[in-house]
């Protein structure tokens, strides 16, 4: 019989737990992954500042990392679930609580009751508690705020990638845009001369007034053209200085496109469109 009570009282004890121990399931992973050895190392897993070479783009992603906005409310969510995970430890330790009075004129209420103290009354008063983790709801607690810092920490790392990525893609972009407006820039001299040489023999009497509107609207074309590259340039900055952290301003400006190195030992499996663009 005493046995018996003694296996229900364990059984409701587990039963009123919170919840069952984590566990991570079972998966059947191969030995390597196919084609790895043809692969070889994935340059996603190169740090940023063995990749990007230009020491202009390097400067840009230390000023983001250190002025981002998004990345400093990263970090502060940290601290405060750091500050959590160790407000949810301290229900581990005993619990001490005290409260004491202490009246200028002493005791003035004259008809208090013995053993009971009052507003009038000097004492001091302390409590003593400890909880036993019996169903294991601070247990569960301490795992809940450990996953949560764990979360805030690995959006940390993703808020840094994400910057890093998006800085150095508007940068090559913007460096892009130069090298489109230099060629259109050089085009627009190009159209200029023509149409000076067609005024030229128009008024000769060479070509017809047609040829001459037509060297006329190609030169437009290349100046409006130039207009927009313009527009889009300052734009892309303007995107640089949010990721910067700072207010629009002009990006100073380090490598051409044509002359960014690519790391050493370039993998296989790199997408060819990706070296190709590197190249031209």
């Amino acid at each position: 019989m005493r046995g018996l009570v003694v296996a229900s009282g364990a059984l409701l004890l587990s039963a009123c737990g919170l919840g069952p121990d984590y566990v991570r399931p079972a998966i059947t992973t191969p030995d390597a992954f196919r084609m790895a050895r043809a692969e070889g190392e994935s340059i996603a897993n190169l740090p940023w500042w063995q990749l990007l070479r230009d020491d202009e783009l390097q400067k840009l992603v230390r000023i983001s990392l250190q002025e981002n906005k998004d990345l400093h409310q990263a970090l502060a969510s940290i601290d405060e679930f750091e500050a959590r995970l160790a407000i949810a430890r301290m229900d581990f330790a005993p619990q001490v609580s005290a409260t004491a009075n202490a009246p200028a004129l002493g005791r003035m209420n004259a008809t208090s009751i013995p053993g009971f103290p009052t507003p009038s009354s000097y004492y001091v008063q302390g409590n003593l508690s400890w909880e036993i983790d019996i169903w294991g709801r601070v247990r569960r607690a301490n795992e809940a705020a450990r996953a949560e810092l764990l979360a805030r920490e690995e959006n940390r790392r993703a808020v840094v990638l994400a910057l890093v990525s998006g800085v150095a893609q508007a940068y090559f972009d913007l460096r892009q845009l130069d090298m489109q407006l230099d060629i259109v820039r050089y085009t627009l001299q190009s159209w200029e001369e023509s149409v000076r040489i067609a005024r030229a023999r128009l008024r000769q009497g060479l070509i017809p007034k047609l040829d001459a509107d037509q060297f006329e609207a190609e030169r437009a074309n290349a100046a409006a053209r130039m207009a927009e590259l313009e527009r889009q340039m300052v734009q892309k900055e303007d995107e640089l200085s949010v990721l910067l952290g700072r207010n629009p301003a002009r990006i100073p400006r380090g490598r051409a496109l044509t002359e960014q190195m690519l790391p050493p030992a370039v993998p296989a499996g790199l997408p060819s469109e990706l070296l190709a663009a590197c190249r031209t």
